[in-house]
């Protein structure tokens, strides 16, 4: 009994001794783990004190980083400053004596010096104007209101725009490209002449010199064996801004690219075992006699290319015994281009009518005294409104470097007026021209023959020809691609006219305008029925090219391939050209197959009210 009892105490005791070291042994752990939190917690507080520090550290760097950059500022602010009111100081006192309603300077070399404007002293009001100097050095000054009435096409607005975007420069460059000689004199009154300027008094920089430029030059012309290759030396040769406004069309370009694209389409069918050693390509247009059925589209801005401008076209011209359609914005007036006329040299006159009809009235009355010359007037309808030309915009906004903004605006706040050239010369055009008001009232001003150029629908060609003998014929065309992109190319209305309404072709003539690069184009809209076809830009990269000769180079190289395509067709003239020599089944689902929407005899009844 003792026995037993004893083994159970020491039992007892050991397992109360197990006990006892594992509470240690925990203990021992629990301490071991306060220690680690502890120590944690100890670089935890000592980092969090350290990225503290660090914050205030960076603060104070980047406050004396401000400060430091706020005093250079500050300085180079003051130094302008007082660089500004010095120079101010200066001018004032250059200045006094001088109208201050505002200086700019013209020069030109010789005869009456057409140059925009130099707004050029500070302080000077920016509504300033022009001036315009002799070749002996006098310089006439006048203002700014002087243009409320406006040249040719160009509103007010614009021609500010132009104004101070060339202020304090000798602006001649500028001005004479796009000026008909004579602008200033018609459009400026006495009481608008601010005074005389001794060109010896302004800023040395009123003149700045451009920089020479080494240039080899172009190429011979007659190594340009095509129009593309004209082209593309005319482009590189003139300046940006006149590549961009010829090249420009609207938005994407399509319907310029179609309108050389859709000649691509319609294939020759040539004829053998046929004399061709005669090709006879002289016909009539509008009852004028022609050398070639080849004419030239009214093209804007020709001085932009060459100083020589639509005289130098005319020059050309007349070598081919060519029709010339002189531009309504042409760079000079329809005088000086027809003055060295030769026999038998026949032009057309462009109108685009104007929202002030007087102006367009006025104009009318001068081309009547050249009736001698100018055999008919040609309406313009396809552009009521300018299309959206987007790399003549790019070209220059006129207001991208304007020293005055402000005066820009054009109701939205910094908002600059948008366009290039081509939306400045369409200034004043009028958009409301209708069948029942703008021919009676044409018949009031001339008795020329009217040419509706713009046509794009059989309909509209139908509805010409039931005002003939008015009209005398209608000119196919979307405006080079520069209205509405996506509308028919001119061979594709051509076709849809012989589709829908064949009499036309009776009653008036029919010319097409567009994408001519080849002889065989030529001969294609001849074989349709057209009879003759336009050139613009062609004409205008001829000269850019090489002037009066870069122009005769490309009637020479569409006459000599013209004649060619005219002896494998076996046609020894023009007339002798139809449907039989080619093949349009490519271009045949193109063509608009859609219902007419009013019967001949609606058109008819409409046409007249």
């Amino acid at each position: 009994m003792t026995s037993v009892t004893t083994r159970k105490e020491e039992g007892a005791r050991e397992s109360k001794g197990r006990e006892s070291r594992v509470e240690s042994r925990e203990s021992r752990v629990e301490s071991r783990e306060s220690r680690v939190e502890s120590r944690e917690s100890r670089v935890e507080s000592r980092d969090l004190e350290e990225a503290r520090a660090g914050i205030c550290s960076g603060i104070c760097d980047a406050m004396r980083i401000m400060r430091l950059r706020t005093g250079i500022k500050d300085r180079k602010a003051k130094d302008a400053k007082d660089a500004k009111d010095a120079k101010d100081a200066e001018d004032a006192k250059d200045c006094q004596g001088r109208d201050r309603n505002g200086c700019g300077m013209f020069h030109q070399s010789s005869g009456y010096v057409n140059v925009d404007a130099l707004l050029t002293w500070s302080g000077i009001d920016r509504d300033s104007g022009l001036v315009s100097s002799q070749s002996h050095g006098q310089c006439r000054t006048f203002g700014a209101e002087s243009f409320s009435e406006r040249p040719e096409s160009m509103t007010k607005n614009s021609m500010r725009l132009k104004i101070l975007r060339l202020a304090g420069k000798d602006a001649t460059e500028e001005y004479d490209p796009i000026h008909p000689s004579g602008t200033l004199e018609r459009h400026l009154r006495q009481d608008t002449k601010l005074g005389s300027i001794d060109p010896d008094t302004l800023p040395k920089d009123a003149f700045p010199k451009e920089e020479q430029h080494i240039d080899s030059g172009p190429p011979p012309l007659e190594s340009l064996l095509n129009l593309d290759d004209i082209e593309r030396v005319a482009t590189s040769q003139i300046s940006r801004k006149a590549w961009a406004y010829y090249f420009s069309a609207a938005d994407d370009l399509i319907t310029k690219r179609l309108n050389s694209e859709a000649y691509r389409s319609i294939l020759l069918r040539p004829r053998i075992f046929i004399d061709c050693e005669i090709c006879d390509l002289s016909t009539s247009i509008i009852g004028c006699k022609v050398g070639i059925p080849i004419f030239v589209s009214p093209a804007a801005m020709a001085r932009l290319a060459h100083p020589t401008g639509e005289a130098g076209i005319a020059t050309a011209c007349s070598r081919f015994r060519a029709l010339q359609i002189i531009s309504n914005n042409a760079s000079m007036t329809p005088e000086q281009i027809v003055a060295d006329a030769t026999t038998g040299q026949v032009f057309g006159w462009q109108l685009y009518a104007q929202i002030d009809r007087k102006r367009s009235e006025d104009m009318l009355a001068r081309i009547n005294k050249l009736s001698e010359k100018i055999k008919f007037v040609c309406l313009t309808l396809d552009s009521p409104v300018p299309g959206k030309r987007e790399d003549d915009e790019r070209s220059k906004n006129v207001g991208s470097d304007l020293p005055i903004v402000s005066m820009l605006k054009t109701g939205t706040p910094n908002k600059l007026v948008p366009g290039g050239i081509g939306a400045q010369l369409f200034g004043g055009t009028s958009p409301n021209l209708t069948w029942k008001e703008t021919l009676p009232w044409l018949a009031k001003h001339t008795s020329l023959p009217i040419v509706l150029k713009g046509i794009q629908t059989h309909e509209d060609a139908y509805i010409a020809s039931l005002y003939a003998p008015q009209i005398k014929g209608i000119i196919l065309s979307n405006h080079g691609g520069r209205s509405a992109d996506t509308a028919p190319p001119a061979v594709h209305t051509l076709m849809e006219i012989r589709k829908y309404c064949p009499e036309v072709f009776q009653k008036i003539e029919v010319l097409v305008d567009g994408g001519i690069k080849r002889g065989t184009d030529v001969a294609k809209a001849l074989c349709l029925g057209a009879r003759a076809v336009g050139i613009g830009r062609a004409a205008l990269w001829g000269l850019g090219a090489g002037g009066v000769a870069g122009v005769e180079r490309t009637l020479e190289i569409l006459q000599d391939e013209l004649k060619t395509s005219m002896r494998l067709l076996g046609a020894h003239k023009v007339e002798d050209l139809g449907a039989k020599h080619i093949n349009v089944g490519a271009l045949e689902n193109l063509i608009y197959n859609g219902p007419v929407g009013i019967s001949k005899a609606g058109i008819r009844a409409s046409s007249k009210l």
